[in-house]
């Protein structure tokens, strides 16, 4: 083929325009100027075929796998074309060339990429490009090409779950990606790395931990190359954040290990400092602080470098927090005002979760205790915030199941009323047969529905009373160990004898009940005396957290003093507290605390 187009080029050619330079000058005199016209032409046009010839031979006939870089390679050539029409006409071009040698998949690959340029540049792209997708999705299925039915179905999912926010329906193509991977290997279909990572991930952002982990798993089944490392990284590293939230750490510093080790990661890279950021963290979490330290502050350089303000927020509220717990205390305030200023400049939200305890925290420190009481209310209402923005976003999801199910019914009763149509045409019996058949089926289906309805039912109620009963345990159990744990304090303060300041720190610490407890309580409190949260709310408009607390622990039968224990402040806060919640309710002087709770 290359002799072949050198001989065009130097022989064939010069001599085709030489040739109707001559006919051109003959033909003026003759006065046919059009017999010139269409030689070159021919010539022009012999030429432009011999050159697609050669661009696109080298992939003709050839696997997947086989022509991955030059697909990879012409995708990125032609989605920066700004023209719309010469980058159809080129994908157009592929599509024609493959069908004339009878290249089913290349011609598909055409039509794929061009439906992949409107998807990538058309800001109008809808229904249009989703029927494109379908329509090349049912032709590679046709033909046997996962990799043309794979890659259509991974850009539906994506336009659902990127462009409209419909994730249920995004998750259904991402199950029919799920469903084709299983089918093929890494070695034949390269981007299996990447599609079980982004099916991973999309579990990992419902808060689907376990199923997350199964398909990170399985995306680090194929080795990293040059094509797929970013991929398997990802997947490594949201794996070490995963068994981070679990708290176990040496998993966790198994995979951020792994992830560093990648021979495509090298020092510098953004890669590299994020990993380093993880690691310190465990670190953080383990209190080993002076190891900390300078991994989670090169993640810091490097996100300010980069302009990652969200990811420098997250590395400087630890940082801030290993000060103070320093003891050093100006660094550890700088720390937190870098660290609110990022939040706000990265617009994450939800990092309030984690910097408001470390500034509650330092206010402890400075002896500003009101300051430090505002500050667990304000982590309260952050977190608050955020569970409401994931409830919103599982509640979204929820409609959209609903809506996808109502027009997946509404397709089916289409279905079956032209097939009914059909069989009464057909033969009048064998509809009255499929009816009756199909009514004693319903039947059957209703009275299992309902048997299984009323075995759920009574599990359901079983479940509840145990978890009642659970609740009440646990509320129960707390409210003994503050009081012995208070009732140890006292004696070791009564005894007279010399106590380590230590000993009575440490213990009175371990009494106050920490913001992760809090949570814990409030579940445990709600579960075990159901409603009445929000007949005190009802009762009391505008009741602050402090209130709330106060009450809550009141219902435990616990005394001022050991419920100032458990908040971590004085006693006579909590009589502060209790007074002006009777002021605001105009309550009498006989009504104690523990009467007011208990008459909610």
């Amino acid at each position: 083929m290359c002799l072949f187009i050198r001989l065009f080029k130097v022989v064939i050619w010069p001599f085709c325009v030489c040739w109707s330079k001559t006919r051109i000058v003959r033909s003026e005199i003759a006065g046919n100027r059009r017999c010139a016209a269409f030689f070159i032409q021919l010539g022009f046009s012999c030429l432009v075929s011999i050159s697609l010839s050669a661009q696109y031979e080298a992939v003709l006939h050839k696997p997947y796998n086989e022509k991955l870089a030059w697909i990879d390679s012409t995708y990125r050539k032609v989605t920066g074309i700004r023209n719309q029409k010469q980058a159809r006409q080129i994908a157009r071009e592929i599509a024609a060339f493959g069908k004339n040698n009878n290249d089913r998949e290349l011609e598909l690959e055409g039509e794929l990429l061009e439906a992949y340029y409107l998807y990538s540049t058309d800001p109008k792209k809808g229904e249009a490009v989703v029927g494109l997708l379908k329509d090349i999705a049912r032709k590679g299925k046709e033909a046997r090409k996962i990799s043309i039915e794979a890659r259509a179905v991974k850009v539906l999912s994506d336009f659902y779950w990127n462009d409209l926010k419909d994730y249920e329906t995004g998750f259904e193509f991402l199950l029919q990606v799920d469903q084709l991977l299983e089918s093929t290997t890494a070695r034949e279909f390269p981007n299996s790395t990447r599609y079980y990572y982004d099916i991973g991930e999309a579990h990992y952002f419902f808060k689907d931990y376990e199923a997350a982990a199964r398909y990170l798993k399985k995306a680090l089944q194929f080795p990293a190359d040059s094509f797929n490392w970013t991929s398997v990284w990802a997947a490594t590293n949201t794996l070490g954040l995963y068994f981070q939230k679990q708290n176990r750490l040496d998993s966790s510093d198994y995979y951020f290990e792994k992830a560093l080790l990648s021979p495509f990661v090298k020092p510098g890279q953004i890669y590299h400092s994020i990993i380093q950021g993880n690691l310190g963290y465990n670190h953080y979490l383990r209190n080993n602080f002076d190891q900390a330290l300078p991994l989670i502050k090169a993640d810091y350089d490097k996100a300010i470098e980069v302009g990652d303000w969200g990811l420098a927020a997250g590395a400087a509220i630890p940082i801030a927090d290993i000060y103070l717990q320093k003891r050093r205390f100006n660094e550890a305030f700088d720390w937190i005002k870098s660290a609110r200023k990022l939040v706000a400049a990265s617009g994450q939200d939800h990092r309030l979760t984690l910097l408001y305890p470390v500034i509650r925290k330092w206010h402890q420190q400075m002896g500003n205790l009101q300051l430090a009481e505002s500050y667990l209310d304000s982590t309260l209402t952050a977190k608050e915030a955020e569970n409401n923005k994931f409830n919103a976003l599982l509640l979204l999801r929820a409609q959209q199941r609903v809506d996808h199910l109502k027009i997946l019914g509404e397709r089916e009763k289409v279905v079956l009323s032209e097939k009914l149509r059909k069989t009464q045409l057909v033969a009048l019996l064998a509809t009255f047969l499929c009816i009756a058949g199909g009514a004693y089926a319903l039947f059957r289906h209703q009275r299992r529905r309902y048997r299984e309805k009323q075995k759920l039912h009574r599990e359901l109620l079983q479940h509840t009373a145990d978890a009642l009963r659970d609740a009440r345990t646990q509320l129960v159990n707390l409210a003994a160990d503050i009081a012995e744990k208070n009732r140890l304090i006292e004696e070791l303060e009564n005894t007279g004898a010399p106590v380590p300041l230590e000993t009575l720190t440490a213990l009175r610490e371990s009494v106050i009940l920490t913001d992760e407890d809090w949570i814990s309580f409030q579940k445990a409190f709600e579960t075990g005396n159901p409603g009445y949260l929000y007949r005190l709310k009802e009762k009391v408009p505008g009741i602050t957290p402090a209130e709330i607390r106060l009450l809550t622990l009141s219902k435990l039968h616990l005394s001022h003093k050991e419920m100032a224990s458990a908040l971590g402040v004085s006693s006579q806060s909590t009589r502060v507290t209790w007074h002006r919640l009777r002021k605001k309710l105009n309550l009498p002087e006989d009504i104690g605390l523990e009467d007011f709770a208990a008459g909610i």
